[in-house]
């Protein structure tokens, strides 16, 4: 491997190796067939235009989803700490938590110690 030296070339690299690949069919027939035809490597407009669409204020579990993907906390709002360490999910389920999609759970708040007596 070698750093690309002109644009196309970045380009022509970023393009590819976003490239969705289906090899096997038989895997997954609907999947497949959900994909196929599809462009998933094109992008339209810049990073300078105004939003195209908006949250729905009311849909609270996108909005968390979305400050999750910001890397905020989806109640205060403030920078999270991620664990490198992965934590087994039955460990997670047991806590009661609420579902927001992609893999993440809104745990329940953390009650503080007591003190010792």
């Amino acid at each position: 491997y070698h750093y690309r030296r002109s644009r196309a070339e970045i380009i022509h690299t970023l393009k590819y190796c976003t490239k969705a690949t289906f090899l096997d069919i038989d895997w997954d027939e609907v999947l497949a067939a959900g994909l196929y035809g599809a462009r998933y490597a094109s992008w339209w407009g810049n990073w300078k235009q105004e939003p195209k669409w908006q949250l729905a204020a009311s849909d609270k579990k996108t909005t968390a989803f979305v400050m999750l993907e910001q890397g905020l906390h989806p109640v205060s709002g403030k920078p999270v700490k991620w664990n490198k360490r992965p934590i087994p999910s039955v460990l997670v389920l047991m806590e009661n938590p609420v579902p927001l999609g992609n893999g993440y759970y809104l745990l329940p708040p953390i009650r503080p110690r007591s003190p010792p007596a």
